[in-house]
């Protein structure tokens, strides 16, 4: 999302922010009634219910390195 900009970044963020809305432990009850309880299905849940979190430092970091002085010089060269 910080990669591209733009559109893609407006989906994923608000997407990001929908899952965000709900409670961590009321999101996992949710997902894991309706996959199932088993432990694949338990790791599965918490991947999706963590995601946005990890999902949206690593956009932040995204965007200040994208301001670095050494990425305009890679682009000026053609990179």
């Amino acid at each position: 999302a910080g990669y591209y900009g733009g559109w893609v970044d407006v989906l994923i963020s608000r997407f990001s922010d929908i899952i965000l809305a709900f409670p961590f432990l009321v999101l996992y009850v949710i997902l894991i009634a309706n996959i199932g309880p088993s432990f694949l299905n338990i790791v599965i849940a918490t991947m999706i219910a963590s995601a946005p979190g990890i999902g949206r430092i690593t956009r932040v970091l995204v965007l200040g390195l994208k301001q670095q002085e050494y990425i305009s010089a890679m682009a000026a060269a053609g990179w």
